[in-house]
């Protein structure tokens, strides 16, 4: 009886701590130490960070302006490339001289399937946004003005290699997260919310805006859709991983 009484009394604490208990374990793991991130991949640490916003114009998809604790990870410097596509995939073309544009014309089921076989994945929507923003809730990987130029953005008229806009860098060393190729996150939006459960609509959620995009659709919290197992010329991929 007594032991009972002891574990009953644990629990209660337990359960009575737990929001202390979790922001400890959340500063517990921005402490830690991580491993280099491998070869072509930049490390995202640890930590909270502004996801969203509340600009009165954005859709409500992308509202509010939250904070949110994400897990370190991995995550590709540069969009997946036709060559390294290619290499996984025979069946992919591309013009002669475009093997280090972003492969594109890719379906989310197959970009799942090529971080699947480097034993990545495609990062969640929370992870892109932290990715390319870094922890403050900017609208760009560099700052909240966009600046003509510095990006694959804004009416241009075709893809280029990736790392040809040296300054479009995110915090973290991330490349070409706004503008050049649209890109896959790993996650559904239903409409009528995130995650709501409701039999509705799936549409599947592409990020960073396309070359001949607005600004306004290359704002980092801004969601762009395509239907379920469809792709389009200009949507393309990167992969991620958990931290070591």
């Amino acid at each position: 009886m007594k032991k009972k009484l002891i574990a009953s009394i644990a629990l209660l604490l337990i359960a009575g701590s737990f929001a202390g208990g979790e922001r400890i374990y959340h500063w517990y793991l921005a402490q830690r130490d991580y491993a280099a991130a491998p070869p072509g991949m930049v490390l995202v640490p640890a930590g909270d960070f502004l996801q969203g916003t509340d600009n009165p114009a954005a859709g409500e998809d992308e509202k509010p302006l939250r904070k949110r604790f994400l897990r370190a990870f991995y995550i590709d410097t540069y969009e997946v490339t036709n060559l390294e596509f290619q290499a996984y995939e025979p069946t992919h073309e591309f013009v002669d001289g475009e093997e280090e544009f972003p492969a594109t014309g890719i379906t989310l089921q197959q970009a799942r399937d090529y971080a699947a076989s480097l034993e990545k994945r495609l990062p969640t929507l929370a992870e892109w946004e932290k990715a390319a923003r870094g922890t403050d809730g900017r609208d760009y990987p560099w700052g909240n003005k966009f600046e003509k130029g510095i990006a694959n953005i804004g009416g241009n008229s075709d893809l280029v290699a990736i790392g040809s806009f040296e300054d479009s860098v995110s915090p973290y060393g991330a490349h070409d997260m706004t503008g050049n190729a649209w890109e896959w996150v790993d996650d559904t939006h239903r409409d009528g919310g995130f995650f709501t459960g409701v039999d509705v609509m799936e549409r599947e959620i592409i990020k960073g805006g396309g070359y001949s995009y607005s600004p306004y659709q290359a704002r980092i919290s801004y969601n762009g859709f395509e239907g379920v197992g469809s792709t389009c010329n200009d949507v393309g991929f990167r992969c991620a991983m958990d931290a070591e």
